[in-house]
């Protein structure tokens, strides 16, 4: 029979159920509410221009049978080079491998490796060919990476609790829940980063960790190389200032490069096939574009930062203070090297991006959490900040002024009137609970906290599930009924030009043809030297051309009119 020799009457073995059930509990709870957010919707609206739409392309040539860059493709080997930085020395080159060799319209395609449109096409092999399918592998790696963020934060915290809400920040992150939630590489990036600082701060007390590392640097190798080289170079400064006993560790040395081994398989593999130009190309961001300094850190970094970041950046400001006046402890130093060391050789690059952004959202989870704690455990005698309280009581102001700008469509009509319902609930709820957070804080209730994570959460469920184009904020046309048309009636392997200033890759995809921009002057010389048979123009632009050549394809769409010569 146990006897126990504890106040509360409990053994050391129901503590230890008790701990493993809590454990449990958080790890379910957050891993749960992290699927259903991530996963839920999916199918809103098509594909995305530009890297969701590409990959999905890429993917859908793994699966099909490859597409000769021969013929009518060979004029489109312009474009690719151009937007998607394919190489003179590598065109027309012949890829009997696209699950290693990834292809766009017949081209090798270097942008991005071939992890994430792998896993499109595996769930393209399974599900079909959809947009829950290209969303789904990325939303399952981004749902991953909240319960693995919970552990790496327990693992610097060794609180539960503190663990938990980072947890909770990190998944409410409007970052996290726009990049978790698109089939783009930046999805897979929040899993890997997690996964490499999980494995940093594992490491510290157990070296098997090692491997760890060294798979987090392949993933991120395989989805985007210069944040591995820029992640290594961080870790290696918090390492020397906390830990520096692990530089000269042959285990760590060993375990690192035992996870690497099929990154250094993989672009060995690509520089036989390619050659050094391979190296060239993988190593520059798509997004990758060069800016003065000042530029970068304000207009760019800064914005972008505030904005991803609302509003759980002010407390991270808050956190950051506390973090700066707690140097000896190790957590401290870990955010502070991260941040500080990342920030400053993002600095110092030519250029910006914005999956350069990405790992920093942890560390300000973390300061979030750190701030939100510091706040419960405040006396009762001492006021919160009143700062914070204002900066609440201000998102909650922009939120109501944002919807009444919607409500009654001023300055410009914002949604349709389908839309607009949805919308205004989204934004009362969010604003609702931001100025009860605010009353909480005011009363010093801790309670604010819950009302608040559980607030922005409930909010971003419904903006996820509410009936959002995130093309139309950007003022382009609907694509499906226009790549529809040009699915219908154009032949296959033919190529497509357009009066549309720019190339939207998700009309590609849709139609499964090339669709080139083209200025007014270059349509009209291909016109009158038969170059291209088809054309998709505007009607300005079908007003300029000889009506007595011109033979009009299906129905006309949205003032779009696919044509071709009599």
């Amino acid at each position: 029979m146990n006897y126990s020799s504890s106040v509360s009457g409990r053994t050391q073995r129901q503590w230890r159920k008790e701990e493993r059930w809590l454990e449990w509990l958080c790890v379910g709870g957050l891993g749960i509410s992290a699927l259903f957010l991530f996963c839920s919707g999916l199918n809103q609206g098509p594909l995305l221009d530009g890297q969701e739409a590409t990959l999905a392309q890429v993917a859908k040539e793994i699966i099909q049978v490859p597409i000769s860059p021969s013929g009518i493709l060979q004029d489109f080997s312009d474009t690719l080079r151009v937007n998607n930085a394919i190489p003179v020395v590598t065109e027309n080159l012949a890829i009997n491998e696209p699950w290693l060799f990834p292809t766009l319209w017949g081209q090798p395609y270097f942008d991005h490796s071939f992890l994430v449109p792998s896993l499109m096409a595996i769930a393209y092999q399974w599900f079909g060919i959809h947009e829950w399918t290209t969303r789904l592998p990325i939303a399952l790696l981004a749902a991953l990476s909240v319960p693995l963020f919970y552990k790496a934060s327990k693992e610097l915290f060794f609180a539960r609790l503190t663990a938990f809400v980072a947890g909770f920040v990190y998944l409410t992150l409007l970052l996290v829940v726009y990049w978790g939630r698109l089939g783009t590489v930046n999805g897979a990036i929040l899993f890997f980063v997690v996964l490499f600082m999980d494995g940093i701060l594992r490491s510290r007390r157990d070296l098997r960790a090692s491997l760890e590392v060294g798979l987090a640097l392949t993933g991120l190798l395989f989805t985007e190389p210069l944040l591995a080289i820029l992640l290594s170079a961080t870790v290696i400064g918090f390492w020397a200032w906390d830990t520096p006993r692990l530089l000269q560790s042959p285990t760590i040395a060993f375990g690192v490069l035992l996870g690497l081994i099929p990154a250094i398989a993989w672009y060995s593999y690509q520089w036989q096939h390619y050659g050094s130009v391979f190296l060239q190309e993988i190593l520059s961001p798509q997004e990758f574009t060069s800016q003065g300094q000042w530029f970068k850190l304000i207009l760019f970094y800064g914005l972008k930062l505030s904005l991803y970041s609302l509003p759980w950046l002010i407390f991270s400001i808050y956190g950051w203070q506390i973090t700066w006046k707690s140097q000896y402890w190790s957590w401290a130093r870990f955010i502070l090297s991260w941040g500080g060391g990342y920030t400053l050789l993002l600095l110092m690059m030519p250029g910006h991006w914005e999956a350069a952004l990405i790992p920093l959202f942890p560390l300000l989870a973390l300061t979030s959490a750190i701030a939100l704690i510091q706040l419960r455990n405040f006396p009762p005698i001492i006021p919160y900040p009143k700062p914070l309280r204002l900066a609440l009581l201000g998102f909650a102001l922009l939120s109501i002024l944002v919807a009444t700008a919607i409500a009654f469509n001023w300055p410009i009509n914002w949604l349709s009137d389908h839309q607009q319902p949805f919308a205004l609930l989204v934004l009362f709820f969010l604003s609702f609970t931001l100025v009860m957070a605010a009353n909480l804080m005011d009363r010093h209730r801790t309670e604010f906290i819950s009302i608040l994570m559980w607030g922005i959460y409930v909010s971003l469920v419904l903006f996820v599930n509410s009936p959002f184009e995130l093309a139309k904020f950007s003022g382009e046309y609907p694509v499906k009924p226009v790549a529809r048309l040009i699915q219908e009636t154009v032949p296959p392997n033919q190529l497509v030009y357009t009066s549309f200033p720019r190339e939207r890759s998700s009309l590609n995809f849709y139609s499964n043809h090339p669709v080139i921009p083209a200025e007014k002057k270059e349509l009209l010389k291909y016109w009158q030297k038969n170059k291209s048979p088809y054309l998709l123009v505007d009607g300005e632009t079908l007003s300029s051309l000889e009506k007595s050549s011109v033979k009009l394809l299906g129905e006309s769409v949205l003032d779009w009119h696919l044509i071709t010569k009599k």
